[in-house]
């Protein structure tokens, strides 16, 4: 869809909005295949979707069942009088109406957190999704520690240029957040049972790109990262980080010894 990243916003608000435009320009198309993007945050779906984004053949990747993404998606709505109190469903065909491909492929960036939110409110996602990529991240500490910063930063995505937010984060935090992904682990094992999917993880696609090729190929699409534009999107660990992990994984340790020792 795009050569960068359209968040590139000084908030997320700001990055919906700037969605929803863009959105409300396109020309709706009709919808043949959903795919679903399955992650966490902080595993580098937000890296994955743009270079789906610009493939030619699979519409625009995002997180279409964020909570917050679909109130201003729907607040919009309403206020340019394109739909009238518009339902969960009205908004989310609105949207895929509009991100779709030509070839009527588009890809949702599911959250587990989203899948838990809508479960809540009665609305089940488990039969969404034609083709399934699950997107983890192998060090869960070091995930721990990339949400924690975040929620305190409000910096969930860095693009190239732009001045990281530093952030001192304790241990307790990142326990906090450990447990919220080991929560999340479980409601993703349960949202795949019974379905085919395939594994990608975030280490693999820090370490080379072409590893995004298995999921353009799940999706029956013929794209190569080779082939695209990079993505502007920068990894936003700092040294700072790394030795907050160290502190963490030391003070794990310690707490796992005998009395004795």
């Amino acid at each position: 869809m795009s050569a960068q990243n359209i968040r590139n916003k000084s908030s997320l608000d700001e990055g919906f909005l700037a969605s929803f435009e863009r959105l409300d320009e396109a020309r709706p198309k009709v919808v043949r295949s959903v795919h679903l993007l399955l992650s966490q945050p902080r595993t580098g779906s937000t890296l994955v979707c743009d270079y789906l984004s610009k493939s030619a053949d699979l519409g625009w990747c995002d997180e279409w069942l964020n909570p917050y993404q679909m109130r201003v998606i729907g607040e919009q709505l309403v206020l340019r009088q394109r739909l009238k109190a518009p339902a969960f469903n009205d908004v989310l065909n609105w949207t895929l109406q509009r991100a779709v491909s030509s070839e009527g492929n588009v890809v949702i960036n599911l959250q587990v957190p989203h899948i838990v939110h809508w479960q809540r409110r009665g609305v089940k996602l488990h039969n969404l999704g034609r083709n399934v990529v699950y997107l983890r991240r192998r060090s869960l500490v070091e995930q721990a520690l990339s949400h924690a910063k975040a929620r305190h930063t409000k910096q969930w995505y860095q693009v190239e240029g732009q001045i990281p937010q530093l952030a001192s984060v304790s241990d307790s935090e990142i326990s906090k957040s450990l447990m919220n992904i080991l929560a999340w682990g479980e409601v993703a094992e349960n949202f795949l049972q019974n379905r085919r999917f395939v594994e990608i993880f975030y280490e693999d696609v820090l370490a080379d790109r072409s590893a995004i090729d298995a999921v353009f190929k799940a999706y029956g699409s013929h794209a190569k990262t080779e082939d695209l534009p990079l993505s502007n999107l920068a990894r936003q660990q700092t040294a700072a980080d790394r030795n907050a992990i160290k502190r963490f994984l030391a003070h794990i340790s310690a707490g796992q010894e005998s009395p004795n020792t």
